[in-house]
């Protein structure tokens, strides 16, 4: 194929003009909802030629390359062709907006650019700069990225007002989480972004918004479902398969603790490639050559329902529905004393307790009460198979110095082979819990007492709750994590009746200490208590 052919080629197709200058990219096959996107890229009218204003909106699962076309190609092939004036990237922290346009800025400085456009310029830095083509606009076509809540209202650029605003991903779990929040982010985008654009006498500006829908009343939502924008919602499965059961035996092989992972994935990929038209018969997913079947199946079982259905199904679950199957949870229990105690699983396998770690956690109550309950759980994972254990949780009412004394007990009974781990939720009185914890290590001190239990850390979580607790249902499916024997009805209820019950300390405590396990908390005393 001749140069002149190559060229013609990618003047008609943003797709033609990414596989030439970033073929590593632009390997697999694009599916139904790539398709229009790139037809609407190439067919668009150049911003000084369209009549009036474009928004157009779409709800896409992750994973499934919504930026890589819409935030990277789109803008490329645009920048190059000289088809927009001012684009304008927006995302939900600067870190985000920035990443995409330096992505942008390093791939249109790349040898591989230079080489199909001899005397292509960018002036600028990676977050605002300016890209002048030789197949582009004269004026050149200016970049730049905001993140959320940063005004952009008054920004030019050879006179032009921004002619596109690509809203990439503003919507977090974090920025979503109240009534309070998601009013205020409309707002922003509302009064801000969408009148950035706005000219005297001259309606040319494209707002393009994508994410993933992160609550079933988020901006995107309501976006999605608003006349006045051009929206379509996708899901990463269109149908599920005639026969689910199937699938339990790839499951029980890519669960399987006792072996190691790359055993694991091996083995669920030999069951799959045997037959793989048996399992998926009669499913349909939206991208088969990026994310098939097996590969959706693996991210339903890592997420769980609940997360699967928000983050591949732009399906977001609200309060009626429950996240937790108690009846099916794999059950525990110790036996043995001191350094002779073991936790015996489901299936009888006996684990030494020395070859756990223990987290204790504290969910609080302020000294006025209010209804909840304090709750203080105790967590183990085991160090090689990393399977979890809920050893107890201890629901109950009453003052701080009644919490911390219990707190002092659950460390003494839970240091059967070495220390937990011992924290406390932040919502509001760390002060309290700090002061009363010196005041009672000088009473045990007095006692007699032991004095082993460090300063507990206070932690504050940002996520919705809802969201870091869903986050538990896939290893308690999988048998990861198992659950005391001897826990008592009313923590059981608790879980069960997540997130609609009338109260959650006890889910919301086990959460918590089994993330001082696995997540990124680290609980250690403080300095003037080693």
């Amino acid at each position: 194929m001749t140069s002149a052919l190559i060229h013609e080629r990618m003047t008609r197709s943003p797709a033609s003009l990414g596989a030439v200058v970033c073929p590593s990219r632009f390997r697999v096959t694009p599916c139904a909802m790539h398709v229009p996107w790139l037809r609407r890229a190439q067919s668009m009218l150049p911003w000084y030629r369209r009549p009036s204003e474009i928004r157009i909106a779409d709800a896409a699962p992750r994973g499934h390359a919504k930026s890589t076309i819409e935030t990277f190609l789109a803008p490329l092939y645009e920048a190059i062709y000289g088809r927009e004036a001012f684009i304008v990237i927006c995302s939900a922290t600067a870190e985000q907006a920035i990443g995409f346009t330096a992505d942008l800025h390093a791939t249109l400085r790349s040898p591989e650019v230079k080489a199909w456009f001899p005397g292509i310029k960018v002036v600028g830095g990676v977050s605002d700069f300016v890209v002048y083509s030789p197949a582009g606009h004269r004026d050149g076509t200016r970049i730049m990225s905001v993140s959320v809540g940063q005004q952009i209202r008054g920004y030019k650029h050879a006179g032009w007002r921004p002619s596109k605003i690509i809203l990439d991903d503003v919507e977090t779990l974090r920025n979503t989480h109240t009534p309070d929040q998601r009013d205020k982010l409309e707002r922003y985008i509302s009064r801000d972004l969408l009148q950035a654009g706005e000219q005297i006498g001259q309606q040319y500006t494209v707002v393009r918004a994508l994410g993933t829908i992160v609550h079933p009343e988020s901006w995107l939502s309501r976006t999605i479902r608003n006349p006045g924008w051009q929206s379509t919602l996708w899901r990463a499965v269109k149908q599920w398969p005639t026969h689910p059961d199937r699938w339990e035996e790839i499951r029980r092989a890519w669960a399987n603790l006792d072996v190691p992972a790359d055993e694991r994935y091996r083995a669920m990929r030999a069951l799959y490639d045997a037959r793989p038209f048996w399992y998926g018969e009669g499913m349909e997913v939206l991208w088969p050559e990026g994310m098939g079947p097996l590969a959706l199946y693996e991210k339903l079982w890592t997420y769980g329902e609940w997360q699967f259905a928000a983050e591949f199904q732009n399906e977001p679950k609200t309060s009626l529905y429950g996240i937790f199957q108690v009846d099916k949870f794999q059950r525990c229990r110790l036996d043995g004393v001191g350094h002779g105690t073991v936790i015996v699983e489901a299936d009888g396998k006996r684990i030494p307790f020395g070859q756990c770690a223990v987290s204790i956690w504290l969910d609080p109550i302020p000294p006025q009460g209010g209804g909840d309950y304090a709750a203080i759980a105790v967590v183990a994972q085991h160090r090689q198979s990393k399977r979890r254990y809920v050893l107890a949780c201890d629901l109950f009412r009453g003052p701080p110095t009644e919490q911390l004394r219990r707190l002092w007990g659950a460390f003494d009974r839970w240091t059967i082979v070495g220390p937990p781990s011992v924290g406390y939720e932040d919502n509001g009185f760390a002060a309290s819990i700090d002061e009363l914890y010196r005041y009672q290590r000088k009473e045990r001190a007095a006692a007699g007492l032991s004095l082993a239990m460090p300063a507990p850390r206070g932690r504050a979580s940002t996520v919705r709750k809802e969201d870091r607790i869903a986050r538990l249902e896939a290893p308690c499916w999988h048998g990861h994590i198992q659950w005391a024997s001897d826990l008592s009805p009313d923590v059981l209820g608790q879980i069960r009746d997540f997130p609609g019950g009338s109260y959650d300390d006890a889910i919301d405590a086990i959460e918590r200490a089994d993330y001082a396990l696995t997540g990124d908390v680290v609980l250690t005393s403080p300095p003037e208590w080693r």
